[in-house]
């Protein structure tokens, strides 16, 4: 190769130099321009040939050459040629040698760190792009509105829900408008605009986080908040902004404060109707007892009025407690003819006299496999939306019931079978098709506030479907609505309707049984009637009037206690604990438990611990001739536990 190299160096050289060194000398010597051109056709050849032969016999000592510096630059260590070659030669170049594989492997090196850092870098920019489009992808997935406004005074990131949150002009839904500009525009969808837009500037100032409230002036709430947003130095970058619709939640929240209150007042109707029987049954009592005076005849009819006035008032209780879950529930069948007729009677005493109430129940009417009260307040809801419904000049508000033989159908996700129907229709102003399409939602209402609470029709479904049974309406604006209620039947025999019980004479139920009784009961006024009423019957009395009493008196009486007549609501120690200590110790005396409330006699035989357990539960307001009974029954039992 390197020869190869020499000779074609060599014949450019001749080439370029011979013509050269002949026309200098031709011109020199060789007379003017009129030389004849055979002369230089010759010298031409001439030239050819002199190069050929000059080529030729220098490149040879060139080529030997060349390769003799190549092999002496190549060779190492003890194969080096010394003879004619100074030892200078050898250390410079062998330092050639080193320094240019430094300069070598360095350069390897750099590249290998630059290709290293190349991929960094472009490693580095493709995450930063795909965290730019995540962080965006976020942002705009998030129900809140979210705006990011720059340190430098512009908006940098508009998320989708801004926009469909706000009607913002179109140069103000895309990032880079001016932050004043923009949060001017913004300020025009709230109410308070001058308040929102003092907020926006006193906070752009400010730093940490903040929170607020504005309306907007399509009556939505929305919670405003911003926070700064600095680098790890303390760098401001800018704020962030957050719009979060908060109507529902606000709307919710009162609505769950109604239904608290709502329960609040369902507490508090079970306490004082617990209290109100207490004086029922000191009211009841003593008319009972005055009744039996020698000068009865001359206020017999005042007494018997204020007897059936406290009877009713004990009905009332009655239907309080079962509002108020604080009682159970007295049956799982319902005679749907005496249920419509308590819901007449109750309307006629709060329907204006404009409106007329009709009602339509055949005789034949079937039962429901339903808790009375609870059909009744069903009833009673509807009643009352349909009386709310009603002009201020009156109107109509129509009840019927029918019986109802379903068969199948197909779509009908209604079970075929027999029901009671009842229906309530109004022609009143009718609904909406929105209004119908949330009719049933707990809390929605159309009434004014602090006039409804919305939750009569959502308790009215549940308590409906709870019996197996559904609810269908139709209603159009200005025409009224019909509601129909369906309610399984109960093959059951329907219940009779309450037949006047002749008057009973207490003086037939003296001295039947004698005994010693034990009234526990924390009030006086009905602690002193039970005592008067038992001692009209002819039994001994102890008085005791907390349930710590009623444990040491049969510990310590020398009159051996045949029966209990105890309360459950007491101080001290309650009717429930006093039971179970009582059976605990050993003291098997058969108690009657009376309440205010429903009381299951299974909670109280589960606390027997395997003993003796309760003989009866009695209702307060009680009368005279229950109390003789289940004393009576109760004393001939104590008397077996003490002969035994």
């Amino acid at each position: 190769m390197n020869a190869l190299r020499l000779r074609i160096l060599m014949f450019m050289l001749v080439i370029g130099l011979t013509p050269l060194t002949l026309m200098t000398f031709g011109l020199r010597f060789l007379p003017g321009p009129m030389l004849p051109w055979i002369l230089y056709a010759l010298l031409a050849s001439t030239v050819v040939v002199v190069s050929v032969a000059m080529t030729g016999a220098l490149s040879g000592p060139l080529n030997r050459a060349a390769d003799a510096l190549t092999q002496l630059m190549r060779t190492h260590g003890a194969h080096r040629p010394k003879a004619w070659v100074p030892e200078e030669f050898w250390e410079l170049r062998d330092s050639l040698l080193n320094a240019m594989a430094d300069v070598a492997a360095e350069r390897a090196a750099l590249e290998q760190q630059l290709g290293d850092k190349t991929a960094a870098v472009a490693a580095a920019e493709l995450a930063a792009v795909r965290g730019i489009e995540v962080l965006h992808a976020v942002v705009n997935a998030s129900t809140d509105a979210v705006v990011f406004v720059h340190a430098e005074g512009h908006v940098t990131l508009v998320n989708e829900r801004t926009r469909e949150l706000f009607a913002l002009p179109e140069e103000m839904q895309k990032p880079g408008a001016q932050a004043d500009a923009w949060f001017a525009s913004l300020c025009q969808c709230f109410k308070d605009e001058l308040s929102v837009k003092d907020t926006w500037e006193a906070w752009q100032r400010g730093a940490g986080s903040q929170e607020a409230e504005f309306e907007t002036t399509d009556n939505r709430l929305f919670a405003v908040s911003s926070l700064d947003v600095r680098t790890e130095v303390g760098r401001l970058l800018g704020r962030v902004w957050t719009f979060r619709d908060v109507t529902e939640q606000r709307e919710f929240a009162e609505r769950l404060q109604e239904a608290q209150k709502l329960g609040s007042v369902g507490q508090l109707a079970g306490g004082i109707a617990h209290d109100f029987n207490n004086l029922l049954t000191a009211i009841r009592g003593n008319l009972a007892m005055a009744d039996l005076m020698d000068n009865r005849e001359e206020y017999r009819d005042k007494i018997e009025n204020a007897s059936r006035a406290a009877t009713r008032a004990t009905e009332l209780v009655g239907q309080i407690l079962g509002y108020s879950r604080r009682s159970a529930t007295a049956g799982t069948t319902t005679n749907t003819e005496l249920v419509v007729s308590e819901v007449r009677n109750i309307l006629k005493a709060g329907l204006d006299p404009k409106v007329r109430l009709a009602c339509h129940v055949p005789k034949d009417v079937w039962t429901t496999a339903a808790d009375p009260t609870q059909v009744e307040q069903v009833l009673l809801n509807l009643c009352i939306n349909a009386r709310d419904a009603l002009p201020p000049t009156g109107g109509t508000i129509d009840i019927s019931v029918a019986n109802l033989c379903l068969t199948s159908r197909e779509g009908d996700e209604h079970s075929a079978g027999d029901y009671v129907l009842m229906k309530v229709k109004d022609n009143g102003s009718g609904m909406t098709a929105e209004v119908r399409e949330r009719l049933f939602e707990p809390f929605f209402t159309t009434k004014a506030q602090g006039k409804g609470t919305g939750l009569g029709l959502a308790m009215a479904l549940g308590i409906v479907e709870q019996f197996g049974g559904w609810i269908e309406f139709d209603s159009e604006p200005g025409k009224g609505t019909e509601f129909r209620v369906f309610l399984p039947r109960c093959k059951a025999v329907p219940p009779p309707p309450p037949e006047e019980k002749p008057k009973t004479d207490t003086r037939a139920l003296r001295g039947k049984v004698e005994g010693t009784v034990l009234v526990v009961d924390d009030e006086a006024p009905v602690r002193s009637i039970a005592v008067s009423m038992l001692r009209y019957l002819g039994y001994r009395v102890i008085e005791a009037e907390d349930g710590e009493e009623a444990i040491t008196i049969p510990r310590t009486s020398s009159l051996p206690i045949d029966a209990m007549l105890m309360d459950v609501y007491m101080p001290k120690l309650s009717g429930r604990d006093t039971f179970k200590q009582l059976r605990a110790l050993g003291i098997d005396i058969p108690v009657i438990v009376c309440s205010g409330f429903m009381v299951e006699a299974a909670e109280f035989n589960a606390l027997s611990q395997g003993r003796h357990g309760l003989v009866d539960v009695i209702q307060k307001p009680y009368s005279m001739e229950t109390l003789a009974s289940v004393i009576g029954k109760a004393v001939s039992k104590g008397h077996q536990v003490l002969a035994a």
